[in-house]
């Protein structure tokens, strides 16, 4: 008698995982406008039930989306300013800038589809985990004497608009992207040193 079969249940943060995959594909393939929850399903190989047990609507799943995209920069950008710390707060703060561009072109059809091609994301959402993350580096960049700002995460916000301009206009190709980023740069010490 052979041994009965051994049932492989996936562990849900896999499950989510795959579905997420699935969904980045057929959205980079079809453009996320015109994707359906069957199209995620088929492409992950998963019944209509398993996508509304993680989650509760396609835009839900957008969000997901735009959130793994927002914490792999986050990740990315601590690791560049963390190997960047002994040299100082403004070397930290090029190896951020530098990483924000850098990202933003090596995924650049990823933000385009995330992040341009459906509705823009909520303040509260995901780029709001990272105007949180850089109105942190600010705060601490001030408690050492290094910055002077008033308003943190306001400024945050704005430097990280600017950066998604600079970002957008390296993608176009009408700029060269080393002096995107030079002055970009220049607008961040600005801000972040008025008086320099």
């Amino acid at each position: 008698m052979s041994p009965a079969p051994v049932s492989r249940v996936k562990r849900p943060e896999s499950r989510r995982q795959e579905l997420l995959d699935a969904a980045l594909k057929v959205f980079l393939r079809k453009g996320p406008a015109t994707v359906s929850v069957e199209d995620v399903t088929s492409a992950a190989g998963a019944a209509k039930g398993t996508f509304y047990r993680y989650f509760s609507s396609r835009d839900e799943l957008t969000e997901a989306l735009r959130d793994r995209f927002t914490r792999a920069f986050i990740a990315v950008a601590a690791e560049r300013t963390g190997e960047a710390s002994a040299a100082g707060w403004w070397s930290q703060l090029e190896a951020f800038v530098e990483c924000f561009i850098e990202y933003g072109v090596e995924h650049r059809r990823e933000h385009e589809v995330l992040f341009h091609t459906v509705a823009p994301p909520v303040a509260s959402g995901t780029d709001g985990r990272l105007v949180e993350w850089l109105g942190n580096f600010i705060r601490s960049g001030i408690g050492a004497g290094a910055f002077v700002v008033e308003e943190p995460d306001v400024t945050a916000m704005l430097l990280i608009s600017a950066s998604h301009a600079v970002v957008d206009a390296a993608n176009s190709g009408r700029y060269e992207r080393e002096k995107l980023t030079r002055a970009l740069l220049r607008i961040w010490r600005k801000t972040l040193q008025p008086g320099e």
